[in-house]
């Protein structure tokens, strides 16, 4: 029996009865779950490729932002100027920065930002360091900077500007992109920008003030002075100049020289600084600008005091010949003489107050004026001495001349209190009385009398009558006085005559004091306090310097003030006896102090 072919019969197998419709005619419902998870699959395919695309995008831009942010190296930027000074004050002078290219047209603005830490290239983390920049307004894009140091940076080095291309109002970190790079340079005393850092070291400076090898503050003038620059490093080559910036010229101080470097150290001698105070500073500017950086000292500087030496005193001498006596017109060599005679400067000889002609040079102690040119009359004479130089000499005037020219006119005369004619400028001692006469005024005209009227501190002492003939009479008691030459003017209408004196020095007024007090005192007080005690007093205490010694004096007025002649107290004095003589002693001592100055009163005349 022939067996049916194997496919046939298994075919007919695998269709059973009840099947074969199904195999003509498919389930609707299966066909469509077939469909739905066909297109499930290729949404996924398509989701992940389109995932992918996008992933690639992104990877892609990213790569090119990242590329164009962190472009190494970015384009440069130069400055104009590339250097200055670090301002005293937060703002200085304006540096424009120059990038090399262009801002791209969708960032076409530019701020810059100087770098904290090279780690940290952000907007964020960078705002504010090392200065202040601007934009400029001259083009668009904005692709120029302005800067100006301000808060700098408190070490020195070298610090990094990035500028930033930026869309929109404002930078930040989302929007602008680092395009262009300088480098920022500060030392002690300036800035550099640059394009790439700078290989100058830095350096420093320090100063010290020295006179014989030993530092110092404090000079007399004309000493040797050495100033000297230390530098830091010692192979720094240059020269170093030195200042004085005191603050007399603290804005612009004054060079007083300069010195090369030499192994490290740059010194500067002065023999010739005038005296006066010095705040002294340097500055070193080196011989290679990009081996060594400039560089100051700071703070305030070095203080130094040059002080003046005391100056040596001088004595001026006058002598006039010819004798007086002379006619009008006469020719009268007027002769000063000048002590030391190393002494320079000028002589001003003057009759009175006024000038005869112009200052006389002094030649090896001399100055000598001829002159016809004398007024009438009798003239004061004076040399005054003026130093070129009041460091090293004193100025000094001469003691009057008493000089008459034509007929001898009106003048003062003075007695003491003995009567006695004191003569031509005479010496009194500390409380001396003396009535002085001046003649030649109109009848009770009043005269005003002047104390030394043209020292630095005249003194009007009050005014008398004249009497019926002109003469004007009144006592002066020499009191409280500077040792040297004094003049007392009486001041009329059509003339004024001058009384010249002088004050003993020292040991007379001591003799004067001391010996007319002890005698006037003791000696009134022992032989009893009798009218001959108290005249005996009164005597002594004149005869030894004083008019004090016995009880002669006046009324207490240390300023010279004025009274009426004949306010004595020797008087009343006499007339007590016992009485005045026991309360003498503290009388004295008073009436020392006092000056005394009467008229004469004319009613009584």
């Amino acid at each position: 029996m022939t067996s049916p072919p194997r496919g046939r019969a298994r075919s007919q197998r695998a269709r059973p009865s009840g099947r074969t419709r199904s195999a003509i005619h498919p389930d609707p419902s299966k066909e469509l779950s077939m469909t739905s998870r066909m297109a499930t699959r290729l949404s996924a395919w398509w989701a992940i490729a389109a995932a992918l695309v996008l992933v690639t995008a992104i990877v892609i831009t990213g790569a090119t932002v990242s590329a164009q942010a962190q472009q190494d190296p970015l384009p440069t930027m130069t400055a104009t100027p590339e250097t200055d000074t670090r301002p005293s004050t937060s703002i200085g002078s304006w540096a424009t920065l120059i990038p090399d290219g262009q801002c791209p047209a969708e960032s076409p603005n530019m701020s810059a930002w100087v770098i904290r830490d090279p780690a940290d290239r952000t907007i964020a983390g960078n705002g504010g360091l090392g200065g202040q920049f601007a934009r400029s307004i001259n083009g668009s894009p904005f692709n120029t900077l302005g800067w100006t140091p301000s808060t700098v940076p408190t070490a020195i080095g070298a610090y990094e500007i990035l500028a930033f291309c930026y869309s929109g109002f404002s930078p930040s970190d989302t929007n602008a992109i680092p395009s262009f790079s300088a480098w920022l340079t500060f030392n002690a005393t300036h800035w550099w920008i640059t394009p790439e850092p700078r290989t100058a070291e830095t350096t420093a400076i320090e100063i010290e003030v020295a006179a014989d090898g030993e530092p110092v503050t404090s000079v007399p003038a004309g000493a040797d002075v050495e100033i000297t620059a230390t530098m830091e490093p010692a192979e720094a080559e240059g020269s170093v100049e030195f200042f004085d910036a005191n603050p007399d010229n603290q804005d612009e101080p004054l060079s007083l020289g300069d010195a090369d470097v030499e192994d490290g150290t740059a010194t500067l001698t002065w023999s010739d600084l005038a005296a006066g105070d010095y705040v002294l500073t340097a500055a070193f500017t080196p011989d290679d600008p990009d081996a060594f950086e400039p560089s100051a000292t700071t703070g305030v500087g070095v203080p130094l005091t040059v002080v003046a030496p005391e100056a040596e005193s001088t004595t001026t001498t006058l002598t006039v010949a010819p004798d007086s006596p002379v006619d009008p017109g006469t020719e009268v060599t007027l002769t000063a003489e000048i002590d030391p005679s190393a002494a320079v400067g000028d002589v001003q000889f003057r009759v009175g107050t006024d000038a005869i002609g112009e200052p006389i040079p002094v030649e090896e102690g001399v100055a000598v004026l001829t002159t016809t040119e004398l007024r009438e009359g009798q003239l004061s004479l004076t040399a005054s001495f003026t130093p070129d130089d009041p460091e090293a000499f004193t100025s000094s005037t001469s003691t009057p001349v008493i000089y008459t020219v034509g007929e001898a006119g009106p003048h003062v005369v003075a007695v003491d209190a003995d009567g006695n004619e004191l003569g031509e400028n005479p010496e009194l001692q500390d409380g001396q009385v003396v009535t002085l006469t001046a003649p030649g005024f109109q009848a009770e005209e009043e005269v005003t009398i002047a104390l030394d009227p043209t020292s630095e501190a005249p003194q009007e002492l009050g005014t008398v009558a004249a009497d019926d003939e002109g003469a004007a009479t009144t006592e002066f008691t020499a009191s409280n006085l500077e040792p040297g030459q004094h003049q007392l003017d009486f001041v009329g209408a059509d003339q004024t005559l001058t009384w010249e004196f002088q004050m003993a020095g020292e040991d007379g007024e001591e003799d004067g004091t001391e010996d007319g007090t002890d005698d006037g005192t003791e000696d009134g007080t022992e032989d009893g306090g009798d009218e001959t005690g108290a005249v005996d007093g009164s005597a002594d205490g004149t005869a030894d310097g004083t008019a004090s010694g016995g009880a002669v004096g006046g009324a207490s007025n240390p300023s010279g003030s004025l009274a009426q002649t004949g306010v004595f107290l020797i008087g009343p004095a006499i007339l007590l006896g016992l009485a005045a003589v026991s309360a003498g002693y503290g009388f004295v001592r008073r009436s020392k102090r006092d000056e005394l100055l009467t008229f004469d009163d004319q009613s009584t005349t």
